[in-house]
C-alpha cells in the first residue's frame, strides 16, 4: 500500500517535472511566436492606414485640382464676358455717336435765348430745319434696342460711370432740342442745376471751375472729353494701355465736326432772317 502510494507520488511529481520542463521549454517559442503575430497584425494596420492616408491625398489632390481648374474657368468665363460687354459697349458708342450734332447746336447756340423767344415763327422754322434730318425719334427707338444690362454686370464702375455721362450729356441735348421744336413762348431749360455737372466734377474735378462759370450748359462742352474717355478706359480694364496716337486723331476729328457744324448754323440762321446774336461765343 504504502509502495502504491510512492509510486503514484512519484508518478505526480515526475508529471509536474516534465510539464514544467516543457512549459519552460516552450515559453519562449510561445512569446516569440505572440509577439510575431501581434506585430504581423500591427503591420498590416499600419499598411492599411498608409494605404487610406495615400486615398486621402489622392482625394485631396483631385479635390485642388478641380478648384484649380474650376477658378481658371470663371476667369476665362469672366474675361470672355468682359470682352463681349466691351464690344457691345463699343457698338453703342458708335451708335450714340450719331446724336453729336445734336450736342454742338447745343454747344454753339444760346439756348436760353432761343427759349425766351419760342413764339417766333423764324425761331420755329430754323429749330425744324436742323432737327428734322436727324430722325431722332426713329433713332431713339433703335437705341432702345441695345443691351446695356452686361456693361453693368462685367466693366468696372468707372468705365460704366464714364459712359453714363456721355449717354446723358447726349439724351440732355436731345430733350432740349425736342423743346426747342415746340412752337410755344417762353419755354425753359429741362437742364437743372447739378443734373450732369455733380457726376462731371467727381470724375473730373477740374472742371469744377468752368461750372461755376457757365453753369450747367458747360456739360456740353465735355461731350468730346468723355467720347474718348470710353474708349480710354475700355483700353486700360482689357489690356492696360492707351493709345494716345488714337486718342488725339478722334480728338481732332470731332473738333472738325463742331468746326463744320457752327458753319451749317451760322447758314441756317442766315437763311431764316436770324442774326448770329443766337450763336454762343462765351465758351
Amino acid at each position: 500500500m504504502i509502495n502504491e502510494f510512492l509510486k503514484w507520488v512519484l508518478g505526480v511529481v515526475a508529471s509536474a517535472s516534465f510539464l514544467g520542463g516543457v512549459g519552460f521549454l516552450m515559453r519562449d517559442s510561445l512569446g516569440k511566436l505572440l509577439t510575431k503575430s501581434v506585430e504581423h497584425q500591427f503591420e498590416k494596420k499600419l499598411e492599411k492606414f498608409k494605404s487610406e492616408i495615400r486615398e486621402s491625398e489622392k482625394e485631396l489632390e483631385q479635390i485642388r485640382n478641380y478648384l484649380a481648374s474650376s477658378r481658371s474657368s470663371r476667369n476665362s468665363l469672366l474675361q470672355t464676358k468682359k470682352f463681349e460687354a466691351a464690344e457691345n459697349l463699343i457698338r453703342i458708342r458708335q451708335f450714340l455717336c450719331g446724336f453729336t450734332l445734336v450736342v454742338q447746336y447745343m454747344q454753339i447756340l444760346k439756348i436760353d435765348e432761343l427759349m425766351k423767344n419760342g413764339g417766333d415763327p423764324k425761331i420755329a422754322g430754323f429749330i425744324e430745319a436742323i432737327t428734322k434730318p436727324l430722325n431722332l425719334q426713329q433713332k431713339m427707338q433703335e437705341y432702345s434696342k441695345f443691351d446695356k444690362d452686361t456693361t453693368k454686370l462685367y466693366l468696372s464702375e468707372r468705365t460704366v460711370d464714364v459712359f453714363e455721362i456721355y449717354e446723358k450729356i447726349i439724351f440732355h441735348s436731345i430733350a432740349t432740342l425736342q423743346v426747342l421744336s415746340i412752337s410755344m413762348p417762353k419755354k425753359r431749360s429741362i437742364l437743372k442745376e447739378g443734373d450732369l455737372s455733380k457726376k462731371i466734377i467727381e470724375l473730373v474735378p477740374s472742371s469744377k471751375s468752368g461750372f461755376e462759370e457757365f453753369g450747367e450748359r458747360y456739360a456740353y462742352h465735355w461731350h468730346d472729353y468723355f467720347y474718348s474717355e470710353i474708349l480710354r478706359e475700355l483700353r486700360n480694364e482689357l489690356n492696360g494701355e492707351s493709345n494716345m496716337n488714337e486718342d488725339t486723331n478722334s480728338a481732332a476729328k470731332l473738333a472738325l465736326d463742331s468746326r463744320e457744324a457752327k458753319l451749317q448754323v451760322r447758314a441756317s440762321l442766315k437763311q431764316y432772317g436770324l442774326s448770329d446774336d443766337f450763336i454762343n461765343d462765351d465758351i
